[in-house]
Parts: structure tokens; sequence; C-alpha cells
């Protein structure tokens, strides 16, 4: 599965537009980053999201990451079932560096602030957290059509978050502090 996107964009190569203007249009973006990895970061981009180009060479972006998971786990009779809850919301800027007809490299940078809960069964251990990501990016997209592309970002950033856990009757806190990078994101896009 993890294949397909590769297999999609070789197939679509001959078929690509010519000199593509992005002045004035907005892309639809899906981040399809949980396909070729299964262990993602705050640094490898969250869900849906939008570009304007309001110049030739400069955007405005962001986007929104919602995630619930429940996690079961049985042992002998007994089983407990825990419930997440991810949103995440990313904003920033894009500056186009290079094109090349059908295809652009940019940089920029971004916001993305997060939260979390987990939630066990029974409503004890209650987990919260919060966090903060600022990162710049690098990044080349690729116009398979005029209102379609594909493109990979690279991300290099400064996460830091902190959690609250219920245990009985106390609190306990930690805080993180991350600077790194995230694996390549591969985004789709559907322009206006």
């Amino acid at each position: 599965m993890r294949i397909l996107p590769c297999l999609v964009l070789f197939a679509a190569l001959p078929a690509a537009a010519q000199n593509v203007r992005t002045a004035d249009r907005t892309a639809l973006m899906f981040n399809l980053g949980g396909i070729m990895s299964s262990t993602p970061t705050a640094l490898d981009g969250v869900g849906v999201g939008g570009r304007y180009f309001f110049q030739e060479s400069l955007a405005l972006r962001a986007a929104l990451g919602l995630g619930f998971a429940t996690d079961k786990q049985e042992l002998g009779s007994q089983s407990s079932e825990d419930s997440t809850t991810t949103l995440a919301l990313e904003g920033g800027l894009e500056l186009v560096l290079m094109r090349a007809k059908s295809a652009y490299l940019y940089t920029g940078g971004l916001l993305q602030v997060g939260s979390t809960s987990v939630d066990p069964e029974g409503g004890s251990n209650n987990t919260e957290g919060f966090g903060v990501t600022l990162a710049g990016l690098l990044g080349a997209s690729y116009f398979l059509m005029e209102g379609l592309s594909v493109g990979a970002e690279y991300r290099l950033g400064l996460q830091y978050g902190s959690e609250t856990q219920e245990v009985g009757n106390d609190e306990r806190e930690r805080t993180t502090t991350f600077f790194g990078t995230g694996t390549v994101g591969f985004h789709l896009g559907f322009w206006f």
C-alpha cells in the first residue's frame, strides 16, 4: 500500500501541466504522511489543510488535524479501554525559491498547536496534554495537471509539550522539549 502514491506519480508524469501559475489560487491539501509512516510526530504535519497564494511566490497555509483512537486491552477475564482524542492546528507562510514549468521548490515556517486527551475506562488516571511546535520547512510540489499537485516536505523544528495525569487524588506533571526533524511528509493538492 505504501508504494501506491509513487506509482500514481510516475504514471502521471507524461501528462504534467506546463507553466502552472499559483498567484491568486487556493489549494486544498491532504497530508499523506500516515500512509508513509506508522509513527507520525507533530513535525510530520497534520491532516487536511489549505494554501492561498496571494502573490506568485508567497502563500499563507493552514491545516487542521483530528484524531480519535480506542485502545482495548484484555487480560484473562478483565479488560480495559482507553479513549484518546487529539486536535492540532497549524499555520504559516511559504516562499517559493525556484520554479521550473510544472514544479516549484519552497521554504517557509509554521506554528503548530495541539492538545491530546486520554480518558481511561472508569474515569481514573485521565491525561491531558498540550504542545507547541515552531518549524522551518523545505519542500517541492509538482503539478500532474492544472488542478492537481503532489509534493514532499521536510521539517526541522522545536517542540514543547506539557502533560498532566491524574493519579488517584494527585496530579503528575511532565514537560518535554524536542529539537529535530520529522519524516518526509507527502501531500496531495487540489487547486482552485
